[in-house]
């Protein structure tokens, strides 16, 4: 779940945005009633265009009642009380690897009003459980998530218990994300045997339950799988509330998976096997599709998930299309880290969902449309792009 931007240097801070008014212009006081309406109207369209592009009429599903399967309809405030969540930001740690810059950073998540300080688990930097550890240590409310666990990396009863005694250590502070693994370099490196992607997502599967049932166990725990077997596995020696399952990626199967089992779905762009990410993946169209799959694969456990992104890039700036051309152009100088850049346009990166790009005013509202299109609440954030979220944040956070 590493993102491609994530550079030595850690930047947080805040800044305040101060808006003259909604479209940047003086108010007009001499109109008619009905002249300011049809204004408005206008100018609402127009900034659902510069949102959203070719999308921009995604703005009207706002209007929309969620289709339910239900033996009584629902009204749409019924509907939109039970899906919309409120927004909460995730800030994932960039590469530090300095203790003091690491406690900072903790620090500074928990004081700019992140919900959640994620961790990732690669080869190369601070080992995920000891780092949260520390964190948990220099914060005290801020929660605190591994994102995500390399599956292969850790047996699942191991990881059951390492989790166990991070939830009851910290006070019930730990979001356990788990993921299939996917860099072959990070196999190769460590010894491991890097399978076929079939056999890492089928073996996930299990480990998915394996795990489960050991943090929600209550008497010993027995599993017989293809892949794992237990038998009787003592309960747990730590009183905990088992922590909510994260499940990161985003090819069909393993979001096909997450549906059934995750408490948390983190929807981000593929990987090859070479680590590469595959860009395409950002646009608009596969977004749809991913949350179609969770949808699909859910049923009638959908509203008890919560459904998080990944932001790849932030931008604040007032030429959307100039800062997508800017974009395109430093990510195709780096073909060795991201994948048919060539196959994107600039309506692509600015239709993406995974994408932040404009003035405050246009990202909020392009976060609103994906929340009540498709429930994304929770966003993931690197910490390189702290300081552009902070305004933000400062507009979402909580509603």
């Amino acid at each position: 779940m590493d993102r491609f931007r994530a550079t030595d240097q850690t930047v947080c801070g805040r800044r305040r945005c101060h808006v003259r008014c909604r479209t940047g212009r003086p108010r007009q006081h001499h109109r008619s009633a009905g002249q300011r309406d049809r204004t408005l109207w206008q100018r609402t369209q127009s900034r659902s265009r510069q949102v959203l592009g070719p999308a921009w009429h995604l703005d009207r599903l706002r209007r929309r009642p969620v289709r339910r399967r239900s033996a009584r309809r629902r009204s749409t405030s019924e509907v939109r009380a039970h899906q919309v969540r409120p927004f909460r930001f995730g800030l994932q740690a960039a590469r530090v690897n300095d203790p003091n810059q690491w406690l900072a950073l903790a620090r500074c998540a928990e004081d700019t009003g992140y919900s959640c300080f994620m961790v990732p688990d690669h080869l190369g930097r601070l080992s995920t459980f000891p780092a949260l550890m520390a964190a948990a240590a220099a914060t005290r409310e801020v929660r605190l998530a591994t994102y995500v666990l390399n599956q292969d990396f850790r047996p699942p009863a191991i990881l059951a218990q390492e989790a166990a005694t991070v939830q009851s250590l910290t006070g019930g502070r730990l979001e356990l994300g788990i993921g299939a693994g996917w860099a072959r370099h990070e196999y190769t490196q460590s010894g491991l045997t890097y399978d076929s992607a079939a056999v890492r997502v089928a073996r996930f599967e299990e480990y998915l339950q394996v795990v489960k049932g050991l943090l929600n166990a209550s008497a010993p725990f027995s599993y017989a799988g293809k892949f794992f077997t237990l038998d009787s596995y003592a309960p747990l020696p730590v009183h905990f509330t088992p922590p909510p399952i994260l499940v990161g990626g985003g090819s069909p199967r393993i979001l096909a998976i997450a549906g059934r089992l995750a408490d948390i779905i983190s929807v981000s762009t593929r990987a090859s096997a070479d680590g590469r990410v595959d860009m395409p993946n950002i646009s608009l169209a596969a977004v749809e599709n991913k949350v179609h799959r969770i949808q699909e694969a859910a049923g009638d456990r959908l509203e008890q998930i919560e459904l998080n992104m990944t932001v790849r890039d932030v931008r604040l700036t007032h030429d959307r299309r100039a800062a997508a051309r800017q974009l395109l152009n430093e990510w195709a100088s780096v073909p060795e880290r991201l994948a048919d850049v060539d196959q994107l346009s600039e309506d692509d990166i600015l239709d993406s969902p995974h994408m932040a790009i404009g003035s405050v005013e246009q990202i909020v509202e392009q976060l609103e449309i994906a929340r009540e299109r498709w429930g994304f609440s929770y966003l993931e954030v690197s910490s390189t792009d702290a300081e552009a979220v902070a305004p933000i944040m400062e507009r979402l956070n909580g509603r």
